[in-house]
């Protein structure tokens, strides 16, 4: 498990924080969700069946004072759990169900590093954002469905700074392993042996072939694979050239980059045109959002529409691609979510903004 640490300040973070309207000082998060709306997202997320026995497990292997947090994907925590002294302090800066801890609620913290980067995040003491955070220490790991690789949120450790310290590391390592193990039971795998899974929403991508493990891609792996996805019928060396790198692509580099991926994941992509073996069935996180505003399901698109397709990509395709999913996720939410669904969708990184 890699670890982005962060145990001083981080302008470009804080900056996003104050162009959020997030405060120093705040002593409390600016979102809140109602115990209603709290049980409703408690009950359709699977970490909230495997967060006892997690629980219980941290409980005994550690007897430093800690908090055990569970939140959905865009940060809302759905389960809290620890010691008594660790669970008052936490109180005391609203650290609980139903609180929001992503970076726009209460400003640079270890699950909305978890969140943004899709990896184990660790902050401490003048990391956090917040004044009222500096006497934690705290490190959040994101957790994914074993089987479609979606993410289900974070699990976070955080204590008192003189209980936890690198401790914490150690901790979530465990406790993150454990709750992936116990999901394995909760989510059977019902992956056939001829299904390309992809997981393309995020900083993070990652392809699953059949029942193998998940396997970490590149960006430029992601980028190929995702255009694929996005069209039937492929893709020359030319064209794939063009949409990769512009008026400057190389279909030669398009062949070399293409073999070096055909020769890690094995006979699931034919060539000229480049396309996904008839063989196979590719599918990915960004078919669940198309297929959820095409029967124009807002519960399901909000569940699986928490992180931005290939943020880090400047591929022309994929930025129009980015742009449209987001349009249409926030005309459908404006025509017919609840008021509750319009909130929700707000506090995602995606929700479009018009400007001045």
């Amino acid at each position: 498990m890699s670890v982005a640490a962060q145990v001083g300040e981080n302008p470009t973070a804080w900056d996003r924080c104050r162009r959020a309207g997030v405060s120093r000082e705040l002593t409390a998060p600016l979102r809140f969700s109602s115990a209603s709306e709290t049980e409703e997202r408690r009950r359709r997320n699977p970490l909230s069946s495997v967060a006892a026995p997690v629980s219980n497990a941290l409980r005994l292997a550690t007897s430093r004072d800690h908090v055990l947090i569970l939140t959905d994907a865009i940060g809302n925590v759905i389960t809290r759990s620890g010691t008594a002294i660790a669970l008052d302090a936490a109180g005391r800066i609203g650290f609980e169900e139903g609180a929001q801890w992503s970076e726009a609620s209460v400003g640079t913290n270890a699950i909305s590093e978890a969140l943004r980067l899709s990896e184990a995040a660790y902050v401490s003491g003048e990391g956090h954002f917040a004044y009222s955070h500096a006497s934690w220490t705290c490190m959040a790991a994101p957790i994914y469905s074993p089987g479609t690789g979606a993410l289900l949120g974070v699990l976070d450790v955080s204590g008192p700074r003189d209980q936890l310290d690198q401790d914490v590391v150690s901790m979530v390592r465990m406790t993150a392993q454990l709750t992936q193990e116990m999901l394995r039971v909760v989510l059977p795998d019902q992956q056939s042996s001829d299904t390309v899974r992809l997981r393309l929403l995020g900083a993070r991508p990652s392809v699953r072939i059949g029942g193998r493990a998940w396997q970490k891609l590149s960006l430029r792996s992601a980028e190929i694979l995702a255009l694929l996805c996005s069209r039937t019928r492929g893709f020359t060396s030319a064209e794939l050239a063009h949409e990769l790198y512009g008026d400057e692509g190389r279909p030669g580099t398009v062949r070399a980059e293409l073999h070096r991926l055909r020769k890690r994941l094995g006979p699931v992509i034919s060539s000229e045109p480049y396309r996904f073996a008839e063989a196979f069935c590719a599918v990915s996180d960004v078919h669940d959002v198309e297929d959820a505003l095409a029967r124009q399901d807002m519960e399901a698109l909000l569940d699986c529409y928490t992180q931005p397709l290939l943020p880090a990509s400047a591929g022309e395709q994929l930025i129009r691609w980015r742009a449209l999913l987001d349009s249409q996720a926030n005309q459908l939410l404006a025509d017919y979510g609840s008021a509750t669904q319009r909130a929700q969708w707000a506090q995602t990184e995606m929700a479009w903004k018009p400007t001045a």
